[in-house]
């Protein structure tokens, strides 16, 4: 899934097509597939895939599903292990949202990532937000974070800094504490 963030009106989200050929999400029941579609279309989704349940609205998206269905749902997603849910600090993490969306698509996005890393209150989502990461970004985010900024820039433009020097401390604390 992607995630496109240029203009707040114009917001989009792109479902992977290979969502439907993995026998993991069509395994599930209809009422958790659409569930996890509305969850990571929702506009308050961080770029870490985190987001306040609001099972009461998410019932009012469809006339035939009550807050009992969503919640249902919700377990569901939650014991097949694409959403994890913190009830203490009120959070619901979608497992493979930076993974899959834009957070890893460009040294901004990584940013914008690190930052939304920031507002996690949940250390249990925090250690599975970097626990994803690692599962595809171990050795290409390191490498990124490490990388030199050239001091030749086009004439008129100032070098950036190097992305470790960009990325959140909070996030980079985490990201190497776990190595």
């Amino acid at each position: 899934m992607a995630d496109d963030r240029k203009d707040p009106q114009e917001r989009h989200v792109k479902l992977k097509a290979s969502i439907w050929t993995d026998d993991n999400f069509t395994s599930l029941a209809s009422a958790a597939q659409r569930l996890y579609v509305v969850i990571v279309s929702q506009p308050s989704i961080t770029l870490c895939g985190v987001i306040q349940p609001s099972y009461k609205r998410w019932a009012t998206f469809a006339p035939d599903t009550t807050v009992e269905d969503i919640q249902l749902a919700a377990k569901t997603l939650e014991e097949h292990k694409f959403i994890e849910v913190d009830d203490e600090t009120d959070e619901l993490l979608v497992r493979s949202f930076v993974r899959h969306g834009v957070a890893l698509a460009s040294d901004n996005a990584v940013v914008g990532m690190s930052r939304a890393f920031e507002t996690i209150h949940s250390k249990v989502l925090r250690k599975v937000v970097i626990e994803e990461l690692r599962k595809v970004q171990h050795k290409d985010l390191l490498k990124d974070l490490g990388r030199r900024v050239p001091e030749v820039t086009p004439e008129g433009q100032k070098p950036r800094p190097p992305l470790r020097d960009r990325v959140s401390e909070v996030f980079l604390l985490a990201w190497e504490g776990a190595s």
